[in-house]
């Protein structure tokens, strides 16, 4: 699955969020689809809409970490600093990576080779 994320660079059109407060490109939608981790996606969107700090941070990095139990961390980082702003843990997770990394600019999600 990495090698075929890596191949999307830029979008040809935006996807809508569970919710609708956030836009997905290709890639994303791409991820949520066939990595089923549309709860990836809706902790990002959830804290845009209602987190104080990250709903007003222009540039969010966000990072899923995956343990060989399964369990896994959700960081979010303020795109220019290194100590996370969020750590939210999961206590189950089948997502088929180790660990993805996400941008969040101006409330759309994309891959690190979208940006």
């Amino acid at each position: 699955m990495k090698s075929e994320l890596d191949r999307f660079t830029g979008t040809l059109e935006y996807h809508a969020s569970s919710f609708g407060h956030i836009q997905l490109t290709d890639g994303v939608d791409y991820l949520r689809e066939k990595a089923k981790c549309s709860w990836l996606i809706d902790i990002i969107e959830s804290y845009n809409d209602c987190h104080r700090i990250i709903k007003n941070m222009p540039f969010q990095l966000w990072e899923l970490s995956v343990n060989e139990n399964r369990t896994a961390f959700v960081f979010c980082r303020d795109g220019n600093k290194k100590s996370p702003i969020i750590t939210q843990k999961v206590a189950y997770t089948d997502f088929p990576l180790d660990r993805i990394k996400l941008y969040c600019i101006d409330k759309v999600v994309m891959l690190p080779s979208e940006y």
